[in-house]
């Protein structure tokens, strides 16, 4: 008597003994948010609150020391705010995007990590040459570490096959 394998999902197709789905399930299966493509949503997610976290931060300190606040502080605090918002901004249209499975996102999320690389270089720019802030460790390491996201997922969305079956087919 001879064993014959079918779909795990649909439990009527019959498969190959190695694999799990029949075609048109593992096409389904394929063809949504999953795998390794939940991370870079958390990460926008967290970074859509962070960015409300320093806003209402720059705000706390804004009102409390109104008036007292020198005006190169002032500038530098312009400059993050504006930079914040329109990360703020971007990200918003990369979640509208990555919610609807557009072939855009793919583009749309490598030029908001680049976006990312940029603001973040320009305010810590910004800072040394309007601050005087000691240049350390410490004031590069957000940008290094932004760079080696930036390697992790860009080659992920430029490669993978999820990517592609999500987003672009």
């Amino acid at each position: 008597m001879e064993h014959k394998w079918v779909c795990i999902q649909c439990g009527e197709k019959e498969i190959p003994q190695y694999a799990e789905y029949c075609d048109e399930c593992a096409e389904k299966r394929i063809s949504r948010i999953g795998g390794w493509l939940w991370l870079p949503l958390i990460t926008l997610f967290l970074s859509l609150g962070a960015g409300g976290y320093t806003l209402s931060e720059w705000y706390d300190l804004y009102q409390q020391n109104a008036g007292y606040i020198p005006d190169r502080v002032l500038q530098v605090m312009y400059i993050n705010i504006a930079f914040t918002i329109l990360t703020m901004l971007l990200i918003l249209t990369t979640l509208y995007y990555f919610f609807r499975l557009s072939r855009y996102l793919p583009k749309l999320f490598i030029a908001f990590i680049l976006f990312a690389i940029a603001s973040e270089a320009i305010q810590e720019i910004v800072l040394v040459n309007l601050l005087d802030v000691n240049v350390d460790f410490t004031l590069y390491y957000p940008l290094i570490r932004l760079v080696i996201y930036a390697i992790i997922w860009v080659s992920y969305f430029l490669v993978s096959e999820r990517v592609k079956r999500t987003f672009v087919h």
